[in-house]
């Protein structure tokens, strides 16, 4: 079953530096293919710069509106499979974009607790890299 972190949590939780691969997912549902009215979709890639249970930022070249809601796609190193979170944009500058996530499905979560507890010993290398 899905949980959503509390309204009241912003910044609460430790942001965490890191460096590992998303994919935003990018949907336009105002095209047509003939006679059928289609979902297009697309994948932006981006990369995460902080991460907590909460949310995270994203640097990426194509800037999301503040508002934005749709699925990111985390790739939290070799050998597990990517996990995806729902979030909003909160936060859109130069610098990257801030999301919250909104639904976090348990074994998301699990994923996610268990890397972050993993990462501060790994925060500054990008995922790929050696030590």
């Amino acid at each position: 079953m899905p949980t959503q972190p509390p309204n009241s949590d912003k910044r609460v939780k430790n942001r965490i530096p890191v460096k590992i691969p998303v994919k935003v997912r990018l949907e336009n549902d105002g095209g047509y293919v003939g006679r059928n009215r289609q979902l297009h979709t697309s994948k932006l890639e981006a990369v995460a710069l902080d991460l907590s249970m909460s949310g995270m930022q994203i640097q990426l070249e194509k800037p999301l509106e503040v508002g934005y809601v749709s699925q990111f796609e985390l790739h939290l190193g070799e050998g597990t499979a990517p996990v995806t979170v729902f979030a909003k944009v909160v936060r859109s500058t130069p610098q990257g974009v801030g999301l919250q996530f909104l639904i976090l499905h348990e074994k998301t979560r699990a994923a996610l607790e268990t890397y972050l507890k993993k990462v501060p010993a790994r925060s500054a290398q990008p995922q790929g890299s050696p030590a």
